[in-house]
Order: C-alpha cells, then structure tokens, then sequence
C-alpha cells in the first residue's frame, strides 16, 4: 500500500514539473512565455510586446538555440547577471548591432531582462542583460524586452559560471 502511494505521488510530481508552464499566465502586453532551464532551477521569461525588433531578436536567437549551454559570464552581485557570450570573456561578441530605437524610457525594474548596449549605443543581437534589482540610475541603456515572472527564486540562486541548459519558447499569448 505504502508503495502505491509513493507511485501515485511520483507519477503527480512528474505531471507537475512538465505542466509547470501551462500555471503561467502570461500579462496581455507581453506576446510570449520562454522557459529557461538552468542548473540551478527553472525561471520563466515573459517577452514584452512594447519592444518589438528587440524582443524578436531574443526569440530568434531562442528558437536556434543560441543561448543553450551557455554560461553566466559576467555577475555584479546585487545587480545584474549577464549571458550571451559564447566566448565567456566578457566581451560583447555581437554579429551585428540591432538598428533600433527602442529603449528603456522607464527605471529598471527587478527582474527585468535586457540586450546590452554596444559602444555607438545600439543594443547587441545577443548579450542578455537580468537585473537583480531596480535601477533608475541606468534608465535608457538598456533596451528592455522581457521580464522574468515565475522562478525568481531560481534567479537569486544562480552565480557567474552556472550555465542555461536550455531555453524554449513553451507559449505564445492568445491574440
């Protein structure tokens, strides 16, 4: 009997864990839901839709995916967390600048996620930017396209040289 039971509740967990995206809900201006699977945990990343070029080029790179395996290469405790580089030096290894206009015209907020800017102030087509805290001081330099809205536990475990196992593209909102 006792066997049954913990049958039953593994076969539960199991069902859980692989419909934990389905719980998500998804805010209206924002277009898609990517789970990121990290060593340390699962987070869930919802895309904005106020950002549309940028937001795009996340998911492209998603959808290839470019950031699976990739290590955090750059921490600033208490601030950010950066990925992106497949080189892991820190280095922003962008194949071409994004040629847009959006920015980020409000404070940062925590948990925000962002591309990083190159030197001539265009965002990268790939360096990810995650803010672990708000931030009024960095208004407009980044160009803010989605925000982390489940997992943020799993985001204040993670540390430079942890790696993203794999990021997916698990929802699109409902138009």
């Amino acid at each position: 009997m006792l066997q049954m039971k913990r049958l039953i509740l593994a076969s539960l967990c199991l069902l859980g864990a692989w419909d934990a995206h389905a719980r998500v809900l998804i805010p209206r201006e924002h277009s898609h839901l990517v789970e990121a699977i990290t060593n340390s945990g699962r987070f869930y990343i919802s895309v904005y839709q106020k950002s549309p070029l940028v937001a795009a080029n996340f998911l492209r790179n998603v959808e290839n995916g470019y950031y699976n395996g990739l290590q955090i290469h750059h921490m600033v405790p208490g601030f950010v967390l950066q990925f992106g580089d497949r080189r892991t030096i820190g280095q922003n290894n962008a194949e071409y600048p994004l040629h847009v206009t959006e920015g980020s015209y409000r404070s940062i907020q925590h948990l925000d996620l962002g591309m990083a800017n190159l030197e001539n102030g265009l965002p990268s087509d790939k360096q990810v930017v995650l803010f672990l805290r708000d931030s009024d001081e960095h208004r407009g330099e980044y160009s803010i396209f989605a925000r982390v809205i489940k997992g943020g536990h799993v985001i204040g475990r993670l540390t430079k040289g942890d790696r993203i196992r794999q990021m997916r593209i698990v929802r699109y909102a409902a138009k």
